[in-house]
Protein backbone atom coordinates (compact mmCIF):
# COMPACT_ATOMS: atom_id res chain seq x y z
CA UNK A 1 0.00 0.00 0.00
CA UNK A 2 1.33 3.45 -0.92
CA UNK A 3 2.16 5.38 2.26
CA UNK A 4 0.93 8.59 0.60
CA UNK A 5 -2.65 7.34 0.77
CA UNK A 6 -5.00 5.97 3.40
CA UNK A 7 -7.88 3.56 2.75
CA UNK A 8 -10.83 3.52 5.14
CA UNK A 9 -14.52 2.64 5.18
CA UNK A 10 -17.11 5.33 4.59
CA UNK A 11 -19.05 6.09 7.75
CA UNK A 12 -20.60 9.55 7.45
CA UNK A 13 -23.30 11.16 5.30
CA UNK A 14 -20.86 13.96 4.43
CA UNK A 15 -18.56 11.47 2.72
CA UNK A 16 -21.16 10.99 -0.01
CA UNK A 17 -20.72 14.57 -1.19
CA UNK A 18 -17.04 13.80 -1.73
CA UNK A 19 -17.86 10.43 -3.29
CA UNK A 20 -20.10 12.22 -5.77
CA UNK A 21 -17.32 14.66 -6.63
CA UNK A 22 -14.89 11.80 -7.26
CA UNK A 23 -17.36 9.78 -9.35
CA UNK A 24 -18.34 12.70 -11.57
CA UNK A 25 -14.74 13.78 -12.09
CA UNK A 26 -13.65 10.24 -12.93
CA UNK A 27 -16.59 9.36 -15.17
CA UNK A 28 -16.55 12.63 -17.11
CA UNK A 29 -12.86 12.43 -18.07
CA UNK A 30 -13.44 10.68 -20.41
CA UNK A 31 -17.23 10.58 -20.34
CA UNK A 32 -18.71 7.26 -19.30
CA UNK A 33 -22.25 7.35 -20.78
CA UNK A 34 -23.58 5.24 -17.92
CA UNK A 35 -22.99 8.22 -15.60
CA UNK A 36 -25.50 10.27 -17.57
CA UNK A 37 -28.03 7.45 -17.51
CA UNK A 38 -27.72 6.84 -13.76
CA UNK A 39 -27.55 10.50 -12.69
CA UNK A 40 -29.95 12.72 -14.60
CA UNK A 41 -28.54 16.07 -15.71
CA UNK A 42 -31.04 18.48 -17.23
CA UNK A 43 -28.37 20.65 -18.85
CA UNK A 44 -24.67 21.30 -18.50
CA UNK A 45 -25.11 24.68 -16.80
CA UNK A 46 -23.65 25.15 -13.29
CA UNK A 47 -27.07 25.39 -11.60
CA UNK A 48 -28.29 22.10 -13.04
CA UNK A 49 -24.97 20.40 -12.31
CA UNK A 50 -25.25 21.44 -8.66
CA UNK A 51 -28.80 20.07 -8.49
CA UNK A 52 -27.79 16.81 -10.19
CA UNK A 53 -24.80 16.26 -7.90
CA UNK A 54 -26.89 16.91 -4.80
CA UNK A 55 -29.44 14.35 -6.00
CA UNK A 56 -26.64 11.91 -6.76
CA UNK A 57 -25.13 12.28 -3.29
CA UNK A 58 -28.46 11.82 -1.55
CA UNK A 59 -29.41 8.89 -3.75
CA UNK A 60 -26.14 7.05 -3.16
CA UNK A 61 -26.46 7.60 0.59
CA UNK A 62 -30.05 6.34 0.70
CA UNK A 63 -29.26 3.25 -1.37
CA UNK A 64 -26.28 2.44 0.84
CA UNK A 65 -28.21 3.04 4.06
CA UNK A 66 -31.01 0.71 2.96
CA UNK A 67 -28.79 -2.10 1.68
CA UNK A 68 -27.17 -4.38 4.25
CA UNK A 69 -24.89 -5.82 1.56
CA UNK A 70 -23.28 -2.45 0.79
CA UNK A 71 -19.86 -1.27 1.94
CA UNK A 72 -18.19 1.86 0.63
CA UNK A 73 -14.46 2.45 0.93
CA UNK A 74 -12.51 5.61 0.20
CA UNK A 75 -8.90 6.61 -0.29
CA UNK A 76 -7.65 9.92 1.03
CA UNK A 77 -4.35 11.59 0.28
CA UNK A 78 -2.30 12.00 3.44
CA UNK A 79 -1.37 15.58 4.13
CA UNK A 80 -4.21 17.17 2.19
CA UNK A 81 -6.93 14.78 3.38
CA UNK A 82 -8.44 14.94 -0.11
CA UNK A 83 -10.57 11.99 -1.23
CA UNK A 84 -8.93 10.64 -4.37
CA UNK A 85 -10.86 7.42 -5.04
CA UNK A 86 -13.81 5.39 -3.81
CA UNK A 87 -15.55 2.10 -4.38
CA UNK A 88 -18.77 0.33 -3.47
CA UNK A 89 -18.60 -3.42 -2.85
CA UNK A 90 -21.66 -5.58 -2.20
CA UNK A 91 -21.56 -8.91 -0.37
CA UNK A 92 -24.24 -11.39 -1.45
CA UNK A 93 -24.10 -14.49 0.73
CA UNK A 94 -27.05 -15.98 -1.16
CA UNK A 95 -28.34 -15.60 -4.72
CA UNK A 96 -29.68 -12.02 -4.89
CA UNK A 97 -31.75 -12.86 -7.97
CA UNK A 98 -33.60 -15.86 -6.61
CA UNK A 99 -36.91 -13.99 -6.73
CA UNK A 100 -38.09 -12.43 -10.00
CA UNK A 101 -37.99 -8.65 -10.20
CA UNK A 102 -40.15 -6.21 -12.14
CA UNK A 103 -38.53 -4.72 -15.25
CA UNK A 104 -36.51 -1.64 -14.31
CA UNK A 105 -37.82 1.85 -15.02
CA UNK A 106 -35.56 4.90 -14.90
CA UNK A 107 -37.85 6.80 -12.53
CA UNK A 108 -35.04 9.20 -11.62
CA UNK A 109 -35.51 10.74 -15.10
CA UNK A 110 -38.53 12.99 -15.75
CA UNK A 111 -41.41 11.30 -17.55
CA UNK A 112 -41.12 11.39 -21.31
CA UNK A 113 -38.82 10.31 -24.11
CA UNK A 114 -35.69 10.80 -22.01
CA UNK A 115 -36.96 8.37 -19.38
CA UNK A 116 -37.86 5.87 -22.08
CA UNK A 117 -34.34 6.13 -23.51
CA UNK A 118 -32.72 5.80 -20.08
CA UNK A 119 -34.87 2.79 -19.22
CA UNK A 120 -34.01 0.96 -22.44
CA UNK A 121 -30.31 1.79 -22.02
CA UNK A 122 -30.21 0.78 -18.33
CA UNK A 123 -32.11 -2.46 -18.96
CA UNK A 124 -29.51 -3.57 -21.48
CA UNK A 125 -26.70 -2.77 -19.03
CA UNK A 126 -28.11 -4.90 -16.20
CA UNK A 127 -29.96 -7.70 -18.00
CA UNK A 128 -27.02 -10.11 -17.61
CA UNK A 129 -27.05 -10.03 -13.82
CA UNK A 130 -29.86 -12.53 -12.99
CA UNK A 131 -28.23 -15.25 -15.10
CA UNK A 132 -24.53 -14.50 -14.49
CA UNK A 133 -24.58 -13.35 -10.85
CA UNK A 134 -27.12 -15.92 -9.58
CA UNK A 135 -24.93 -17.28 -6.79
CA UNK A 136 -23.24 -16.07 -3.59
CA UNK A 137 -20.58 -13.51 -4.61
CA UNK A 138 -19.02 -10.12 -4.08
CA UNK A 139 -19.91 -7.40 -6.54
CA UNK A 140 -17.86 -4.31 -7.26
CA UNK A 141 -20.68 -1.94 -8.09
CA UNK A 142 -18.74 1.31 -8.51
CA UNK A 143 -15.05 2.17 -8.53
CA UNK A 144 -13.80 5.65 -9.35
CA UNK A 145 -10.45 7.41 -9.21
CA UNK A 146 -9.96 11.09 -9.89
CA UNK A 147 -8.04 11.58 -13.16
CA UNK A 148 -5.15 13.38 -11.45
CA UNK A 149 -4.61 10.39 -9.17
CA UNK A 150 -4.88 7.62 -11.75
CA UNK A 151 -1.84 5.36 -12.29
CA UNK A 152 -0.72 5.98 -8.72
CA UNK A 153 -1.95 2.67 -7.31
CA UNK A 154 -5.11 3.91 -5.61
CA UNK A 155 -7.46 2.05 -7.95
CA UNK A 156 -5.59 -1.14 -7.19
CA UNK A 157 -5.95 -0.52 -3.46
CA UNK A 158 -9.74 -0.49 -3.88
CA UNK A 159 -9.69 -3.75 -5.84
CA UNK A 160 -7.32 -5.45 -3.39
CA UNK A 161 -9.54 -4.52 -0.45
CA UNK A 162 -12.56 -6.23 -1.99
CA UNK A 163 -10.66 -9.26 -3.23
CA UNK A 164 -9.21 -9.86 0.23
CA UNK A 165 -12.76 -9.89 1.54
CA UNK A 166 -13.85 -12.26 -1.24
CA UNK A 167 -10.98 -14.64 -0.46
CA UNK A 168 -11.88 -14.64 3.23
CA UNK A 169 -15.48 -15.49 2.31
CA UNK A 170 -14.45 -18.03 -0.33
CA UNK A 171 -16.52 -16.27 -3.01
CA UNK A 172 -16.20 -15.19 -6.61
CA UNK A 173 -16.20 -11.49 -7.46
CA UNK A 174 -17.97 -9.80 -10.36
CA UNK A 175 -17.80 -6.34 -11.87
CA UNK A 176 -18.30 -4.43 -15.10
CA UNK A 177 -15.72 -2.16 -16.71
CA UNK A 178 -15.12 -0.03 -19.75
CA UNK A 179 -12.38 -0.93 -22.19
CA UNK A 180 -10.23 1.69 -20.46
CA UNK A 181 -10.78 0.22 -17.00
CA UNK A 182 -10.59 -3.46 -17.99
CA UNK A 183 -6.77 -3.85 -17.77
CA UNK A 184 -6.78 -2.92 -14.08
CA UNK A 185 -9.13 -5.78 -13.24
CA UNK A 186 -7.31 -8.23 -15.49
CA UNK A 187 -4.12 -7.37 -13.60
CA UNK A 188 -5.83 -8.61 -10.44
CA UNK A 189 -7.00 -11.86 -11.98
CA UNK A 190 -10.41 -10.95 -13.39
CA UNK A 191 -11.43 -12.48 -16.72
CA UNK A 192 -13.91 -11.14 -19.27
CA UNK A 193 -16.96 -13.38 -19.56
CA UNK A 194 -19.18 -11.14 -21.70
CA UNK A 195 -19.20 -7.82 -23.53
CA UNK A 196 -22.36 -5.73 -23.55
CA UNK A 197 -22.76 -3.19 -26.33
CA UNK A 198 -25.48 -0.56 -26.23
CA UNK A 199 -25.55 1.10 -29.64
CA UNK A 200 -27.92 2.49 -32.24
CA UNK A 201 -28.90 -1.01 -33.30
CA UNK A 202 -29.85 -2.21 -29.82
CA UNK A 203 -31.53 1.13 -29.00
CA UNK A 204 -33.47 1.39 -32.26
CA UNK A 205 -37.17 2.30 -32.09
CA UNK A 206 -39.73 3.28 -34.69
CA UNK A 207 -39.98 6.99 -35.44
CA UNK A 208 -37.47 8.23 -32.86
CA UNK A 209 -37.94 11.82 -31.69
CA UNK A 210 -35.27 14.49 -31.97
CA UNK A 211 -34.64 14.11 -28.24
CA UNK A 212 -34.03 10.39 -28.70
CA UNK A 213 -31.66 11.03 -31.60
CA UNK A 214 -29.75 13.60 -29.55
CA UNK A 215 -29.33 11.16 -26.67
CA UNK A 216 -28.10 8.56 -29.14
CA UNK A 217 -25.56 11.03 -30.48
CA UNK A 218 -24.29 11.97 -27.02
CA UNK A 219 -24.33 8.61 -25.24
CA UNK A 220 -23.82 5.85 -27.79
CA UNK A 221 -22.12 3.53 -28.16
CA UNK A 222 -21.60 2.27 -24.61
CA UNK A 223 -19.44 -0.83 -24.28
CA UNK A 224 -18.90 -2.60 -20.98
CA UNK A 225 -17.05 -5.80 -20.18
CA UNK A 226 -18.45 -8.22 -17.63
CA UNK A 227 -15.65 -9.69 -15.52
CA UNK A 228 -15.29 -12.43 -12.93
CA UNK A 229 -12.55 -13.22 -10.44
CA UNK A 230 -12.88 -16.82 -9.38
CA UNK A 231 -12.49 -17.96 -5.79
CA UNK A 232 -8.88 -18.24 -4.64
CA UNK A 233 -9.04 -21.84 -3.53
CA UNK A 234 -5.63 -21.77 -1.81
CA UNK A 235 -6.65 -18.82 0.39
CA UNK A 236 -10.20 -20.06 0.97
CA UNK A 237 -9.13 -23.46 2.27
CA UNK A 238 -6.29 -22.33 4.51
Amino acid sequence: MDSKFKLSEVKSREDFDEITRVIWDAFEHPLNPFLRIMFYLKSDGPEHRTIAKAACSQGLFEIHSGDASSRWVKINELGTGKMTACANWNLHETNPYELPEDPPIATWWPEGEGRNFATKFYTQCVSHKPTMYNKPHLYLNISATMPTFQRKGVGGMLVEWGLKWADEMGLESFTEATQVGKPLYEHYGFSVIDVITVDKTSMAIENPSEEWKELERRLLPNIQCVLVKHEDLEVAHN
